[in-house]
Formats: C-alpha cells, structure tokens, sequence
C-alpha cells in the first residue's frame, strides 16, 4: 500500500528519500526555479531531464539514477505550459495521469515536488496527486510499502498548511479504491460498512440506516422495489454532521447503484454494462461523492488551519447516502425533492475563504 503524506518542509525531500519526483510547467522548469533549495548535483540533473521531459499523451517523464548521497532516482515530469478548456489552470488531470504510471511500483520513501502558478492551486494538485495512488488490488505478489511525501511550491515559497488538504485527497482514493471494488466484493452491506468506517471516530456525526422491509415503513417503496428480489438487501444510510454553534441544514442525495441490469431493458449491446459502475463515482447525484463530501468536511473542521466553510449559510452538511441493487424489477421513475441550494456549496481554493 502506498501511503501519502503532504508536507510544507522541503528538507523532507532533501534526505532520506530514494527517489525524488520533480513536477512543473515545461518553462518553469526551463527557467528552474522549482529547483531552489536542492543540491547542486540534483540541480544540475534535473535541469538536463527537462531537456528530454515532455508534456502531453505523446510525451513523458525523463528519469535516472543518481550516485553517492543524492536520491537513487530521479524523475522529472514537464506539464504543459498553457491551459485550454479541457486542462484547468491547476492540470489536476495532467498531473494524476502522467503520476499514475511513473509512481507505479514505487518502493520506499518517495519524494515529490509540485511547482505551482498559484497557492490557490493546491486543493486541485492535491487531489490529482491522490488520483494517482489507486488503493484497490488484488494482485498476489507481495509488494513493498511506499510512502510519497508531496510537497507544493510557488515562486514566493512552499505552500503551508496542507493539512486540511489531506482528507480531501484520502476521500479521492476512498473514492477510486470502492468504483475499483467489482460488485462481488461491494454489495449494499459492504457499501454501508463503508461508509461507517469513514465517518468511525469524527466528531459530531452519526450514522442511521433504513434496511430492507423498513423502507416500505418509511414509504420508500422505490428503493425497496428495484432490490428486493437481491440476495442483500437495499438500505438507505444517511450521515449526518451536526457540529455546535451551526444552523440550517445542507443536504447531498446520492444513489448507489452497486449492480444495474438495466431492468427489463438489459444492457448488453456493445458492452455498456460494463461501465454502468463507474457512473456513481463521477458527479452527483452519484453515491460516492456525496457521502465522501462530510467526510472531508468534518475531518478538516477539526485543523487548525481548516480553510473550509464551516457555516456556509447553513448547517454544515447533513447527506442522507442511498445504496441499492437493481433487478429485473423496473419501478416507475420518479423524482427526489432536491434542497435549493443543495448543489451551491462554495468552491474553497487554497489560501483564500470563500463567502457562502
């Protein structure tokens, strides 16, 4: 397993790491200021695998290994230098695509730096870091424990206080490691077990669900329609966080669909069952992100440097989560009363609070 840890010291990739992982913009690193601070040999290598990194799907990083006392490689991994309306302004997308193959199989301490344009960056950085380091596996071999250590910095300095940052990033991975789970392995009981673990030892929230013939109690006849016939039953789990000296309430409905047949209509033309589990992992109302929401809420209210809103106008989130498993049972649609403001929560970057 690889564990990720964000730091705001750069000594903590100057020593004792066995690789060092150099991430910016192809000019920055043509100009070098994300070398500051490393060691002339290091700076003197990067500075020639720039030459050779580059950006894009055609491209790649350009790597080495090192002799003596510096790291034992090196990986230098060129962005590209203007952004257009597929890649943002943080290239969280670029950044876990080309990670995602130069970290795998990393062993030992891994040390990473990321060169931002902005400070306000660094909650999109952070989470394509985290893209990048999938949990789910079910391969047999044993495999070394990793640790990368992911350090942000600008022109003006390293980046501070990424503490709050983490659970955003942790949620990510939790996030891809349960899309990953195939259905054998996440049924709706898993799925609810999961859930409370996530929330397990958070302050301020408690979980209650509604399984089986008690959704039919509770009127929720839908839900209990497309599961019933499952070997596990349907359930809806809501997880509500309710800290002190809050008032209003926000709430975020996802459904977890962890098996869809189609119902009557089955989908077996051109494979397209086949990518209905990921549907619930991309936008909401999808299940995922909107029980991993409160996680990432809760868990930064409790930094001290917590940048997130804690009273967006509104009791911070109460998320009602819905899980169930879709049979040959095919229930009128209908539609779920949405909160008006359900979808409006404020976007936070990195350095600056928004205003709800």
């Amino acid at each position: 397993m690889t564990e990720l840890k964000l730091s705001d010291q750069l000594d903590s990739l100057t020593g004792g790491v066995d690789a060092l992982y150099i991430v910016a913009r192809s000019a920055d690193l043509e100009n070098g200021w994300p070398l500051e601070g490393f060691s002339d040999e290091v700076c003197s290598w990067a500075k020639r695998l720039a030459e050779d990194a580059k950006p894009g799907r055609e491209g790649g990083p350009a790597k080495t290994l090192l002799p003596g006392d510096a790291p034992g490689k090196l990986v230098v991994i060129a962005l590209h230098d203007t952004i257009s309306r597929h890649l943002s302004p943080t290239r969280s997308y670029e950044i876990s695509s080309h990670l995602r193959g130069a970290l795998g199989g990393a062993k030992g301490n891994v040390g990473l730096l990321v060169a931002l344009e902005d400070a306000d960056h660094a909650l999109g950085t952070v989470l394509g870091i985290g893209r990048s380091l999938p949990l789910y596996t079910r391969k047999t071999a044993e495999r070394e424990d990793a640790t990368v250590t992911a350090v942000l910095r600008t022109r003006d300095g390293v980046v501070a206080n990424l503490d709050d940052l983490a659970p955003a990033a942790n949620a990510v991975r939790l996030s891809q490691r349960l899309v990953d789970m195939p259905t054998a392995e996440l049924d709706c009981a898993v799925f609810e077990r999961e859930a409370r673990a996530a929330v397990d030892g958070i302050a301020d929230v408690t979980v209650d669900s509604v399984v089986g013939d008690d959704l039919l109690e509770k009127g929720l006849r839908g839900l209990h329609a497309v599961g019933r016939t499952a070997m596990v039953p349907p359930r809806i789990v809501v997880l509500d966080y309710n800290p002190p000296d809050t008032d209003g309430t926000v709430a975020l409905v996802g459904k977890g669909l962890v098996y869809d047949t189609g119902g009557l209509s089955l989908k077996i033309v051109g494979d397209r069952m086949l990518t209905m589990k990921c549907d619930w992992a991309e936008r909401p109302p999808s299940s995922v992100p909107s029980w991993c929401s409160p996680v990432v809420v809760a868990q930064s209210a409790s930094s001290p440097s917590c940048r997130w809103p804690k009273t967006p106008s509104a009791r911070t989130p109460t998320v009602p989560m819905t899980s169930s498993r879709c049979t040959a049972a095919r229930p009128s649609r209908s539609t779920t009363p949405t909160p008006k403001d359900a979808w409006s929560w404020p976007m936070v970057s990195h350095g600056q609070q928004s205003k709800a």
